[in-house]
């Protein structure tokens, strides 16, 4: 449920899938998608429809636009040069799974992201893979129409919410997007004073060592943007390269700090203890959505801009406002 593109073709010379591979490195970069590593896949067999195929070997690559966008994999069958996507069987002797058909949910990236999706895959018709075939629900691959993308994208969220409000119930836990949601069954404990000042201390620590010089973490929706701006710095002078780390570690906890404390100032929310996860941010717009900020910087450290704080704050306050909006 939700908007979805999706995709077929095939290039039989290994020189245009050769040369698809470095523009698509060269768009990811320029649209700061993240970049799997070369995928070569060489397994036992391979199921592709019908077919059983011997020893398989699959090339390509993975990109990953947005946190809350599926993958888009960019992946030839080398005995053919079909694009595939792929998935591997838990148990067995290794098998792979193939689908001829690609599919990619944007849904929960929003409008934006899925017209970049469209961009690259019309550029990769255009240059690369003639014969391919785009199936996107909202036209927006043959109209450019950016209205009906939004209308659609609107109209596939009302169908979500409707759906979950069919599932939600009072302390049960419920995934939009992935998002987690729990409505409260009782009224939010108190956070400990150990673990307020844990966080007043993580936050004066980042202030104190990077804020100045036009960086403001004072918990303002605009500092947000800080944030990002300090990781494109932390990228460029490999502040993180060692993601595990003690330098990581630190600025993960906090920003993680910090941006649960900006999120909670402008959206609502709660900090409580969870037994697995320590301390979350939870009663999220007041509608019960989940947050772990400190997971959120783990993710931007480890995977990039694609993993911004302003696209995961921009996904929870608009999702708070549909739930909102929907009762």
């Amino acid at each position: 449920m939700g908007v979805t593109v999706s995709f077929t073709g095939h290039q039989p010379e290994s020189g245009a899938r050769d040369a698809a591979l470095t523009w698509a490195r060269t768009f990811a970069k320029e649209t700061q998608w993240v970049v799997a590593d070369t995928v070569c896949i060489e397994r036992a067999r391979g199921f592709l429809g019908d077919q059983v195929l011997e020893a398989p070997k699959v090339l390509g690559l993975t990109f990953t636009p947005h946190f809350a966008c599926e993958p888009v994999p960019l992946l030839f069958l080398q005995s053919t040069g079909q694009l595939v996507d792929a998935f591997f069987f838990d148990e067995g002797n290794g098998d792979v799974r193939l689908q001829s058909e690609v599919l990619v949910k944007t849904q929960f990236a929003g409008p934006t992201v899925h017209a970049e999706v469209c961009q690259f895959l019309a550029t990769l018709k255009e240059r690369f893979v003639p014969d391919l075939e785009v199936d996107d629900e909202t036209g927006f691959f043959t109209t450019g129409d950016a209205a009906a993308l939004e209308l659609a994208t609107d109209a596939a969220w009302v169908r979500i919410l409707e759906r979950s409000r069919t599932l939600r119930e009072p302390g049960a836990p419920l995934a939009i997007g992935g998002i987690p949601i729990r409505e409260q069954a009782r009224e939010c404990p108190p956070l400990s004073n150990e673990h307020r000042e844990l966080l007043d201390e993580l936050e004066t620590w980042l202030a104190t060592r990077y804020g100045g010089f036009g960086l403001d973490f004072d918990r303002s929706s605009s500092s947000i943007e800080h944030l990002d701006l300090l990781m494109i710095e932390a990228d460029q002078e490999g502040w993180c390269d060692d993601v595990e780390g003690p330098e990581a570690e630190q600025i993960a906890h906090a920003l993680g700090a910090t941006f649960g404390q900006t999120v909670a100032t402008n959206l609502g929310g709660h900090w409580e203890v969870d037994p697995d996860e320590g301390l979350v941010l939870t009663e999220i717009g007041g509608v019960g959505l989940i947050m772990n900020p400190f997971q959120v910087a783990a993710s931007r450290i480890a995977h990039g801009p694609s993993h911004a704080f302003e696209y995961h704050f921009a996904v929870y306050r608009d999702l708070a406002r549909r739930l909102t909006a929907s009762e």
